[in-house]
């Protein structure tokens, strides 16, 4: 387990054969593939107090908008 952006990750090069990672948001933070253990804050509105337009995908869990289509933002929504 490392910290990345103020919150925990797993690389994803040490988890094969350990637990599923299908499904789940895979980031990259300074070049190295990772996925977030815990759920990640959902912000609703951008910091000028307007709203943030539509995400394509969201996590089936907790609603946060992710980049690909895949389910979860996180190992801990995955569970």
């Amino acid at each position: 387990m490392r910290k990345a952006s103020l919150s925990e990750v797993l690389r994803v090069v040490d988890l094969p054969g350990v637990i599923d990672i299908t499904g789940i948001q895979i980031y990259s933070i300074n070049g190295i593939r990772v996925i977030h253990l815990r759920k990640r804050s959902c912000v609703a509105y951008s910091p000028l107090g307007l709203k943030r337009r539509p995400q394509r995908f969201a996590c089936v869990v907790c609603n946060r908008g992710l980049k690909d289509a895949v389910r979860f933002c996180s190992v801990q929504c995955k569970v």
